[in-house]
This record gives C-alpha cells, structure tokens and sequence, in this order.
C-alpha cells in the first residue's frame, strides 16, 4: 500500500489508523505542494464484500456533502474503484480528546463548555441535515492546538452516521436489526443498547456521556462487560458528581443539565444540540452562540402515536410508462414512518438494489413477497402480521420514494409507490396488476397499525 498512488495525485506514505472495516493512510498530495492528506481504504478482505461496500459507499456519500468548520473537511473519493472504494479527507493535526483526558483526567467548566460550543454547533447544522452521528466520543474528536487559547475541536469519523430525515434503509438494516447495536458501547443511548430506532437525541445522550466525562474525570458507567453496559445505560441511574467527588464545585444548573442529558426517555433530554449549549453556557454565566430557542421538546407518546394518524391513498396513476403507480399522504414523524417502511421492505424479502436518501429500489423475487407469521419485520415486533399474499408471475421491481410533503403541515410525508414488471414478456398482466393493489394493500396497513 506505501508508495500507492490515488486518482494520480494523492501517494501514500505511512499507515495512520486501522478500524473494524477501514484501514486510515496519510498521503502526500502532489498538486498541492505535498500537503498531507489522509485517505481511508476499506480493508483488502472487504473489498469484495458487497455490504462492506454499501457501507462506505455510504459514509463517502454523507462525508462529501457537509461543510463546516468542526468536520473533517471532504476532498476526494471514488466509489468503483475495482481494488475497493476509498476517500480522501483532510488530515487533521492534533490530539484525539481520548488521549488528552488519559492525561489530565478532567476538565475545567470553562474549557468544557468551549469544546461543548464547537461540538453542539456542527451537531446542530448536521441534524438539520437529517444525518445523526451515532458514534460520538472523545476517540472521534480531534483537538487542534489542545489547551491553548485556539483551541479547536473537529469530528474526524462519520463511519456509522446515519440518515433519518429522508427514507433510506442499507441492505444490512433488512437483517434483524434490532440485534444490531451501532456505536461504541460506552457512549451508546439506551435506545441504542437496546437496538431502536435513534434520532437527534441519541447524540445529545452521547454527549452527555462526554461531558460527564470531562467535568468528572470518568464516564458514569464503568462495568466491564459489554452486556453489563449496556444494561446499564438502558436501566441504571448514573452517580451524581457528589458521589463521585463531594468537592467537585460543579454548578448544580450544570451538573442537572448533564444528568438530563443521560435521561432513559429521549424525551427528557434536551430537544437539541443548540438547547444543550445554550443551558451550559448559561450555566456558566457565559451567553450562548445560538439565540433561545423555545421549542417543546416531543414527548415519547408524539413519537411513537401512529394509528390515530391521518392517511390519504390516491388513485393509481400511469405517470410511468408500463407502471403501476400509487400516492399515499401521510402525517407522521419521520423516524417513525421510516422504521415501518423498513419493516415493510424487511417482510417482502426481496433484494434491494439501490439505496439514498429519498428512494430505496426492490427486486421483488417470483414467490419471494409472501409474508409468514414468524417474519422479524415491524407487523411481528407489533403483535400483528399482514395477510398472506398470491406469489407474483414475474419479477417486480419496486420504488419506494419518501419526502416532506412541498408547503405541507409539519410532520406530512409525501410517499410514492412505483411499482414495475420485469421478467419473461407474456406474464398475466391482469394478476400482477391485483399483485401491485395488494403490494399497496399491504403498505398502508404497516402504515396505519
């Protein structure tokens, strides 16, 4: 790998890093004076592993389109690449917060609520981007100049964020996915430990976590067994700094912020990154960056209501060229429509073929779709399955497509169902039609239940 040379220009020099699917470089960049940068490869035995692909694919594809001062700054990329894909970032020179708190244990307020600032204004600009982090610790951000009066914070690893603002499912979210705990488990939410679906403040409960850290000089759960951990954040009251420390002379505004921070229910959390800076600043007598914002942070029964949710299913209609094509409106929180479309999806057992944010595409396989009682998908996690359907003639591709509804109320979600037939030319066009009405049949009852 040393001396490999990078869409021409980009030579590597030294190894940096190795992760769980990714091996980390710096590379010397020859139409920029020899800059360093850093490249990120996955690793040689992934490199034909299609969901090991789908993954980065992902991660090049999130990485590439934020700008912000705090991130990792985005350079190059390429995605066929046939020795596997790669991606080309800013390297950035400094310390991981994991290796300054290994030597100074903790942090002072102030210089917490520094870095909290920094932190909270990229979550903030990345949240309104729908892409939640779901791995954030002090191993993922990098501190340039540390201690010094510049000192400045950047999130280096995007690895496992996700999109949630916009349906989209990786093929390896069709396994069962509630067995699946994305993160690291000492900073992982509860509704993570557990495998749920996570939202913006899953984040704020891992910086909670981090500040905990930083103000205490440990994190508030230290069992050594992964199980035990996670246990713990889904069921155990953290210490308070008093139990840890009785002379720690942390504000008591302060200590009760980080606490809410850890509460079980995202609902007690703080609404968002800039309420959370805006309380610690305040906490420290210090005026917040971002202006107050008084919104009412959504409790758990907004989040997970769904059968009292208006619906609206319009008339198929022929937009498409030899498809079926079926509109749905509906109102509901994003996280949750999402998480009943993927279990749609999960129950059809089809093969997914495309992937972004907005759209995902099916292949629905000759008998594949029909649903059993014992399926993982949403319906089954619910206590309720859908009927069983007739096996398709042919092939079906599928399109799911899911935005804001355009000048909609919030909350309206515009969900398109394009349905086509593939395979051998001849197939009962009358019975794939009644198979497309019971495909949209089925839709709407994972919706509504």
């Amino acid at each position: 790998m040393i001396d490999r040379v990078y869409l021409g220009r980009y030579r590597v020099i030294r190894r940096l890093a190795e992760g769980g699917m990714s091996q980390v470089y710096i590379a010397s960049a020859s139409q920029d004076h020899g800059r360093q940068v850093v490249v990120k490869v996955l690793r040689e035995d992934l490199v034909h592993n299609e969901k090991a692909i789908q993954h980065f694919q992902r991660e090049i594809q999130l990485v590439s389109q934020l700008r912000h001062p705090n991130a990792v700054e985005f350079f190059d990329a390429q995605t066929d690449d046939p020795k596997g894909p790669f991606l080309v970032m800013e390297y950035v020179r400094g310390t991981c917060l994991a290796e300054v708190l290994s030597r100074q244990s903790c942090f002072t307020p102030r210089r917490a609520g520094k870095l909290l600032s920094q932190l909270c204004s990229l979550l903030t600009y990345i949240h309104s981007q729908g892409v939640v982090h779901r791995d954030l610790k002090p191993a993922n951000l990098m501190l340039v100049h540390p201690g010094s009066p510049e000192e400045m914070l950047k999130v280096v690893d995007f690895g496992l964020a996700s999109v949630t603002s916009a349906l989209y499912i990786a093929p390896e979210d069709l396994t069962d996915s509630r067995k699946s705990v994305p993160g690291t488990p000492q900073y992982a939410s509860p509704e993570q430990a557990r495998g749920d679906q996570v939202d913006a403040r899953s984040d704020i409960y891992s910086v909670g976590v981090i500040l905990y850290e930083l103000l205490t000089g440990r994190r508030p759960f230290q069992q050594t067994s992964i199980k035990e951990l996670l246990k713990a954040h889904e069921k155990e009251a953290p210490p308070t700094f008093s139990q840890i420390n009785p002379a720690h002379g942390i504000p008591k505004a302060m200590e009760d912020l980080v606490l809410s921070c850890l509460a079980k229910s995202p609902g007690s959390r703080p609404n968002s990154a800039a309420e959370l800076d805006q309380r610690f600043q305040q906490a420290l007598g210090v005026q917040a960056a971002f202006p107050n914002l008084n919104v009412a942070p959504l409790t758990d029964s907004q989040l997970t209501q769904s059968s009292s949710l208006r619906m609206t299913a319009l008339p198929p209609t022929h937009d498409e060229p030899g498809a079926v094509v079926f509109l749905l409106t509906i109102a509901m929180i994003e996280s949750i429509a999402l998480l009943k479309v993927k279990g749609f999806v999960h129950d059809l057992k089809g093969e997914i073929v495309e992937s972004v944010p907005g759209l995902i595409r099916v292949h629905i396989l000759e008998g594949s779709s029909d649903t059993k009682a014992g399926s993982s998908g949403v319906l089954s996690w619910l206590g309720r399955a859908p009927a069983r359907t007739a096996a398709p003639q042919s092939l079906t591709e599928m399109r799911l497509h899911m935005e804001k509804k355009p000048g909609g109320k919030p909350n309206e979600l515009s969900l398109k169902l394009v349905l086509h037939q593939k395979g051998p030319r001849g197939a009962d066009r009358a019975a794939w039609q009644a198979r497309c009405a019971q495909i949209h049949k089925d839709l709407k009852s994972y919706l509504i239940s």
